[in-house]
């Protein structure tokens, strides 16, 4: 422990053990080098060398920690001034020498003098004591005379200030001294409170030392505090010239846990507060750490902490504190119990009893509620008998949580009553239907039945739904009624019921029926009238009336009282066509219709004298009615279903009284047995008979020849096809010719029996223009024609060449013109009579329609001029034309 001395004759630097042992001095009193009037600041470089400020002979010294005088500084270099008397010295980490005094200003230097820069602080104050540097980098300097400590960088830029009223205190009166613990904390000298202060870097005062008085223990003027690694400081005191040692407070902070809400268990979110304090006189609470259910570890730098806990279940929270003397707390432990889950409730049913339990997952069952029918609720503690209809039951546990109620049904109630119909009619019974709402219980239920009007609709007292089943049937017994009534059907049992409304009717008119529909006319029919319900005492009397002098009935028929139907006669008169009447009964105002057909006379069949006759003959037909025709007759319409095989009249009458008509059929000609379908109707009747009508033997079919036209002198072959077999000894067809100048062909050719056809030959004659041929073949008064073109024959007319000298290897064209326009294509030959002289193709053909065609002459080298004649020629007929060819 180096101590300064700034007795002006005993100024030097005293060295001490921690223990207080003397160990040596640095410098002597004096102004020489090495030696000492006023010693004010000391600090000490990272050599290990000492600096010592003195105040009255303004320098710096610079010891060796032996005390080995080494070399002084007093900041003057020429340019800068000295920094005057210094208090302060503090030296930062790069060996930077910063110099406090009274020219209000803070000096720095390297640690042989050189100057570095300085600033101004005379806004705070001309007098500054000290200057020390935080764990934050930046400079705190003390002002005794106003400002207190005031924060800055260590270029001069201002932080804050810190003057001891910030946590409450009084403000700093002379601020002489400045030290920072390993922790951090700041250590300020107030010479003229006096006392030793303790802050945060922030300004947060944690403690305070030092009982004020003149004794050796006491504090009246101190200087400097210096905290030491060892947790003790030391105070030095000008006016009872000591050192005094204090012991730093060891006492860990306190703290106590609180939730709220505040009871045991909680069934909402539960907010937890630490809260911590410390010793009287202590350093104040740094931090707060926790953890919840041996979790992370949480620090908060307060003196109180909070979070918030929401799971269900019990929550193990683990705390303590850390004071700013870095005491710790022996960890604690707090539970909070969370259940925000309502219990569940079991109802059971066991021997006529019912059980009520409820199980809860977390603080526990508090009480189970219940009530029965409705009634008033009560606290369950017992069983008790199942002989009611509902009972509505829920728990509230520990924590207060109240489960929803729920509502089993024990005995079954009536859920609905439905009816098979809702309008009853009077005196007939319908089917009612009572539904519970779950089975019925041992032995069945008992279900009550009640009707509004017992006189209209009759039910039984009761009805009883067997075990296990949920719905049973009843009667509901309708009397006859004047009128439509409304009744009420009510189904009830404990305090359920349901009802069903019905409607009992009056009678009505419900079916009126026919024992035979449509009728004949001029027979009768038995007419059925039903109504809906019995007819009341007294009877019903129905009132009838047809729409039609067709159809006749009586005014009125009465049902008999009990009865539901009566009969009655419709008589018809004879119709011609088929008509229809409307029939209504009328039945206390309501009226109904139905529709009576009558009948005319209608097609029963149709027959024929013969099913098959031959081509162009005839044969009858009979048409036959179910009954006589009317006065006037009856026309029946008849039809063919192919009139050119077997035609009939457009109609037949058939007279009044009588049953039948004859009519006329007529057979056409036909190749092969074709049939025809001969068809009479009337009223919407239909009567069919089928005709075959056969072909005569062996009749000619077709004539055809193998081509349409051809060249005049050119025969053709013609062919004739019967339409069936040549019968034995063959069939012979005859045939004509339009013009033998033209053409001509055999007077009739023969086709072989069992055959179908035969060929002949048309022989044609030249003709100087086209001519038309007509062939024709008869047989049975069958005949069958073919045409044939005659065309005149064409020849060659002329033959050119082009040119008709040529050089040998070149071509030339030959061109050949008939006598006319061919009719057809013509061949033309062609010849060369020196093929090494010039060749051409076989022939050329002069295409139908033209006169013209050409065709290319190749010739060979020669080696001198020679010639070659060339041909055209059609039949007897030739061209020539004469080619020279030149080397």
């Amino acid at each position: 422990v180096l101590i300064n001395n700034n007795n002006g004759a005993n100024a030097n630097i005293m060295r001490f053990s921690q223990s207080g042992e003397l160990i040596g001095t640095i410098g002597t009193s004096g102004t020489g080098l090495g030696q000492l009037q006023w010693p004010t600041g000391m600090e000490q470089l990272s050599n290990g060398d000492i600096l010592v400020g003195d105040y009255w002979t303004e320098r710096i010294q610079v010891f060796g920690l032996d005390g080995t005088y080494k070399y002084q500084f007093t900041g003057a270099d020429g340019v800068h001034p000295a920094f005057g008397r210094p208090h302060g010295l503090f030296v930062d980490a790069e060996d930077n020498v910063y110099v406090v005094g009274e020219n209000a200003g803070i000096w720095v230097y390297r640690p042989d003098g050189t100057y570095v820069r300085h600033w101004s602080t005379t806004q705070y104050g001309v007098w500054i004591e000290d200057v020390v540097q935080g764990q934050d980098g930046n400079l705190y300097v003390s002002f005794p005379n106003g400002q207190g400590v005031v924060v800055m960088t260590t270029n001069g830029q201002y932080v804050r200030t810190i003057d001891g009223t910030l946590s409450g205190a009084p403000r700093f009166s002379g601020v002489i001294g400045l030290r920072f613990d390993t922790s951090g904390l700041l250590y300020v000298t107030d010479t003229h409170a006096p006392k030793i202060r303790v802050f945060t870097a922030d300004g947060h005062e944690v403690a305070s030392f030092g009982e004020v008085g003149t004794g050796v223990t006491k504090i009246s003027r101190p200087l400097q505090s210096q905290p030491l690694p060892n947790g003790t400081v030391l105070v030095s005191e000008e006016n009872n010239s000591t050192i005094l040692v204090f012991e730093q407070e060891q006492t860990p902070p306190t703290s106590t846990f609180s939730a709220s809400p505040s009871t045991i268990w909680s069934n909402t979110d539960v907010t937890g507060i630490i809260t911590s304090t410390d010793s009287t006189g202590g350093t104040g609470v740094k931090e707060i750490h926790y953890s919840i259910n041996m979790g992370a570890e949480q620090i908060v730098s307060s003196s109180t902490a909070s979070f918030t806990l929401s799971d269900n279940g019990t929550h193990s929270i683990s705390y303590f504190a850390v004071d700013n003397a870095g005491n710790t707390e022996t960890a604690k432990l707090a539970t909070v119990k969370i259940d925000k889950t309502a219990p569940v409730t079991t109802l059971t049913r066991n021997a006529g009893l019912i059980s009520l339990s409820a199980t809860d997952a977390h603080s526990g069952l508090a009480k189970i509620k219940y009530q029965v029918n409705g009634g008033a609720v009560a606290d369950y503690s017992v069983p008790f008998a199942d002989t009611i209809h509902k009972v509505t039951y829920w728990a509230e546990d520990v924590a207060g949580n109240l489960e929803a109620s729920k509502t089993d049904i024990i005995n079954a109630g009536v859920q609905n009553i439905t009816v098979s119909q809702n309008r009853i009619l009077g005196g007939i019974g319908v089917i009612g239907t009572v539904t519970l709402d779950k089975p019925a219980g041992v032995g069945g239920t008992v279900i009550n039945l009640a009707s509004s009007l017992p006189g209209v609709a009759v039910v039984d007292a009761s009805v009883t739904v067997p075990e296990g089943a949920t719905t049973a049937t009843f009667d509901i017994d309708a009397n006859p009624v004047a009128i439509d009534t409304s009744v009420s059907i009510t189904a009830s049992i404990y305090e359920t019921s349901q009802s069903a409304l019905v409607t009992v009717q009056a009678p009505m008119p419900s079916s009126l029926t026919w024992s035979v529909s449509p009728v004949v006319g001029g027979t009768s029919t038995t007419g059925t009238l039903t109504l809906t319900s019995p007819a009341p005492s007294g009877g019903t009397t129905v009132s009838l009336a047809s729409s039609s002098l067709s159809a006749l009935v009586g005014s009125t028929v009465t049902i008999p009282a009990g009865a539901m139907t009566t009969t009655f006669t419709v008589s018809t008169n004879v119709v011609s066509n088929d008509t229809s009447a409307v029939i209504s009964a009328t039945v206390y105002g309501a009226k109904l219709k139905s529709t009576l057909g009558i009948l005319g006379p209608k097609v029963t069949g149709v027959t024929l004298a013969s099913a098959s006759i031959a081509s162009t003959t005839t044969t009858t037909g009979t048409v036959t009615l179910s009954t006589n025709a009317p006065v006037g007759g009856k026309v029946v319409n008849l039809s063919s279903s192919n009139a050119s095989v077997a035609s009939v009249p457009v109609s037949v009458t058939v007279a009044a009284g009588t049953r039948t008509a004859t009519f006329t059929i007529t057979a056409g000609t036909v190749n092969a047995n074709t049939n025809a379908t001969i068809t009479a109707t009337t009223n919407g009747s239909t009567g069919t008979a089928t005709v075959t009508v056969t072909p005569p033997a062996a009749v000619l079919s077709t004539l055809t020849t193998v081509v349409t036209a051809v060249s005049g002198g050119v025969p053709v072959t013609g062919t004739v096809v019967l339409t069936s077999p040549a019968p034995t000894g063959g069939a012979v067809v005859t045939l004509a010719s339009s013009s033998t100048t033209i053409g001509t062909v055999p007077a009739s050719v023969t086709v072989a029996a069992g055959a179908t056809s035969a060929t002949f030959t048309i022989t044609t004659s030249a003709v100087t223009a086209a001519s038309t041929l007509t062939i024709t073949a008869t047989r049975n008064g069958v005949s069958r024609t073919a045409t044939i073109t005659v065309n005149p024959v064409r020849v060659v007319s002329t033959l050119t060449l082009n040119p008709t000298s040529v050089r040998g290897g070149t071509n030339s064209t030959g061109t050949i013109t008939l006598s006319g326009i061919a009719t057809e294509a013509v061949v033309v030959t062609l010849t060369s009579a020196t093929t090494t002289v010039a060749r051409v193709p076989a022939s050329v053909t002069v295409p139908a329609g033209s006169t013209t065609a050409t065709f290319a002459i190749t010739t060979l080298a020669q080696t001198a001029t020679r010639t070659s004649v060339i041909t055209a020629r059609t039949g007897t007929t030739s061209r020539t034309a004469t080619l020279s060819v030149t080397r």
